[in-house]
């Protein structure tokens, strides 16, 4: 989704800079658009290289999603980690701005089958390369070893660590994502539903509450403390800032001291019915909470939030009603109930069905005009047909040359020359062309000479 102007400043679209900035994009929005945003791209979310090997059959669903780089991970429950390459994006020359296969499907694995992949993260949003070679006399400063990861929360599994460098380090022959470390010690990590990069540690909510897993070496995670029973309720999602963190549960926001990732401990809740995820941005929270909309919190002080205000766009944003049996049937019966009535409105020369393109002329219709050549004479006169398409379309009918919007045939005056379509030497207009078949000669001019085909731009 486009979310700000492409120029700069790129302001958000909709906001106070945008007003200053941009007024008369500004006011197309907030006026003509209805505060709505239009421009959007998407994917079906199915990499090519799963359906050739027989993996997918239908559209999977996308239950998380971690933009790093050029790249966009997405968990997709049954059907694993997929990678899409978002590199063309903002590019207006490609009609396809998200793949799956930059390169042919054979030389590349953008996915990795698991259980039931419920999220993944990243440690950054941008594409350090730990397996670089660094020069001793750049004295350049090593990459940790955990940035060349994804991590994948599974329902099942726990958490899967899986080698991205290789699509990374600009070498396009290596691309072949496969997994590395399972991660579920005593099936501790069972249900997780969210996982988030904190430091050198994996935040991980699951049926057991949340769990802190050390990955400072991803090949050898170590669970290091858990937080459960008696403070988190059905955790859902966790998110960090400076020495506090933020979970989502059944009972609404809990905060906790982050001082020591390893050991995080309570501190303090507010209730909120509804809460699904929450992102922080210095002193606000924002809380996806359902059908009560966005919830903005205030967390100047960290360990007392307080709801600030609250989003829902007049009920817009809540979850639709759940269809029933028979609802296809009934909106059948409403649209031709519709249909109907519109018909019984319409005036008399317009009758038929409304999804009809020709228009029946009515008796009271202006007569179709003549065009006249440069000597003054006129040119075919009326023709019989169809009549006019409405919105002033030029139709062009076999053996009929150029019909307009109003009904006027357009021929060139009898002295005009045409080119031959086959490229040949000029023909006179008025010389008989041979017939094709399956189509009729074309209408006899008052000189007794039949024109052909020929287009004329108006």
């Amino acid at each position: 989704m486009v979310a700000t102007e492409r120029d700069e400043p790129q302001t958000v679209i909709g906001s106070s800079m945008h007003e200053i900035a941009f007024p008369d994009n500004f006011k197309k929005f907030a006026e003509e658009e209805g505060r709505q945003l239009k421009d959007a791209h998407e994917h079906v979310g199915r990499d090519i290289g799963t359906t050739i090997a027989g993996f997918v059959r239908n559209r999977p669903d996308i239950l998380g999603v971690q933009v790093r780089g050029e790249y966009a991970y997405a968990a997709c429950a049954e059907q694993g980690l997929k990678v899409f390459d978002i590199a063309f994006i903002d590019h207006k020359g490609f009609s396809e701005r998200i793949t799956t296969a930059p390169v042919s499907p054979a030389g590349q694995r953008f996915f990795v089958k698991t259980a039931y992949a419920t999220a993944v993260a990243s440690p950054t949003t941008i594409a350090p390369d730990p397996t670089r070679t660094h020069r001793p006399e750049n004295r350049e400063q090593s990459v940790h070893a955990m940035y060349g990861y994804l991590y994948v929360a599974d329902k099942y599994e726990g958490m899967i660590t899986v080698p991205a460098a290789t699509i990374i380090d600009g070498n396009p022959l290596n691309n072949f994502l496969e997994r590395d470390v399972t991660f579920n010690p005593g099936n501790i990590l069972k249900g997780a539903n969210s996982i988030t990069i904190f430091g050198t540690y994996a935040y991980i909510t699951c049926d057991a509450g949340l769990v802190v897993v050390s990955v400072d070496d991803p090949k050898k995670p170590v669970v290091t403390s858990v937080v459960g029973e008696g403070f988190l309720n059905h955790p859902r999602a966790f998110q960090g800032q400076f020495r506090y963190g933020y979970v989502c549960d059944e009972e609404g926001i809990k905060v906790l001291d982050v001082t020591n990732p390893a050991m995080p401990r309570p501190l303090g809740a507010l209730p909120l019915e509804d809460a699904h995820s929450i992102y922080l941005a210095r002193t606000y929270a924002y809380v996806a909470a359902g059908k009560n909309g966005l919830v903005i919190l205030d967390i100047e002080r960290p360990d007392a939030p307080r709801v600030d205000q609250v989003f829902n766009a007049g009920g817009v944003h809540q979850r639709p009603p759940r269809r029933e049996a028979g609802d296809h049937l009934r909106q059948r019966v409403r649209l031709s109930r519709r249909r109907q009535e519109w018909d019984e409105d319409r005036p008399a020369h317009l009758a038929g069905d409304p999804g009809q393109r020709r228009i029946q002329p009515s008796s009271d219709a202006p007569a179709h005009r003549h065009l006249q050549d440069p000597q003054g004479r006129r040119g075919a006169g009326d023709l019989q047909g169809d009549g006019p398409r409405p919105g002033g379309r030029r139709e062009r009918q076999p053996g009929l040359g150029l019909r307009t919007g109003r009904g006027q045939a357009v021929r060139p005056p009898a002295t005009a020359k045409a080119v031959s379509p086959r490229g040949g030497r000029p023909a006179l207009v008025g010389q008989r062309r041979p017939a094709r078949s399956g189509l009729r000669p074309g209408p006899t001019l008052r000189e007794g000479r039949t024109a052909p085909l020929i287009s004329i731009r108006i």
